[in-house]
């Protein structure tokens, strides 16, 4: 064999172990790539799909997840709350029940027949008395709207309302929220409309409560209702969690 035909041989061999070589490290990095993709892809299938923002009257997608990213992620979530029915019953001793005629006084928490005098109090003094509305630890983290209001009766306080505003990450959210407190020293009837689904007994400060759970994360009405003596404590919020609710229950309780 001459020196060209010899050279012209190497050549051949060496420029067909670069090509194998090559070809070699594209089907590894392809097997990698691939390997590597249906890995990521089971991880995602994994994961429960977020939520779409929808339009107006859209309800949730079975097995998504709320994407609160996304402007105005909670409407599916109320729209579905609101279609079902109202839960209307007996809880943890709490008459979730509309108030109409036929209840009598006492039981809806007004004045009882025979009562000479009635009127209606507003005045910061009222929370020293027995149902009054006391935050404790907790009132740093609200504001109130107005002073307290009261039901009074031939001289006897029935029934008490404070209005709160709650700053800002204070109540479990993120954002701000509100807080109604009313408290009764007589009747153990409450009206609250929500579904069967969010509403829970419990055991808040020792006394068993009635408690509503928001429709999704902070997003709509939650409250802790106690039965306590002859009467009950009711607070009411938005945007704020159950359990913010439990430890004002608490404070208040003290």
């Amino acid at each position: 064999m001459t020196n060209p035909d010899r050279m012209n041989r190497r050549r051949t061999i060496l420029l067909t172990g670069v090509g194998t070589a090559i070809l070699a490290g594209m089907i590894a990095g392809s097997s990698f790539a691939l390997v590597r993709t249906f890995h990521e892809g089971s991880a995602a299938q994994a994961e429960p799909p977020l939520q779409p923002t929808a339009g107006p009257g859209a309800t949730p997608l079975p097995g998504a997840t709320p994407n609160t990213r996304e402007p105005g992620w909670y409407v599916p979530y109320l729209n579905a709350d609101s279609k079902k029915p109202q839960f209307q019953g007996r809880l943890a001793g709490i008459d979730i029940r509309p108030f109409d005629s036929s209840v009598p006084a006492e039981d809806a928490g007004g004045c009882p027949p025979g009562t000479s005098t009635l009127r209606e109090l507003s005045s910061e003094d009222l929370n020293k008395e027995s149902i009054g509305i006391r935050l404790g630890n907790l009132a740093g983290a609200t504001s109130p709207v107005g002073p307290p209001v009261a039901l009074e009766c031939d001289g006897r306080l029935v029934t008490l309302r404070q209005f709160f505003d709650v700053s800002p990450g204070q109540g479990g959210g993120a954002g701000a929220g509100s807080l109604k407190v009313f408290r009764s020293s007589v009747g153990h009837r409450f009206w609250l409309p929500a579904p069967a689904d969010r509403w829970s007994p419990g055991v808040v400060a020792g006394r068993p409560a009635a408690v509503l759970k928001p429709v999704v994360d902070t997003v709509g009405t939650s409250a802790v209702i106690l039965s306590e003596g002859q009467g009950y404590t009711a607070l009411v919020g938005e945007g704020v969690t159950v359990e913010f609710l439990q430890l004002v229950a608490e404070e208040i309780e003290r």
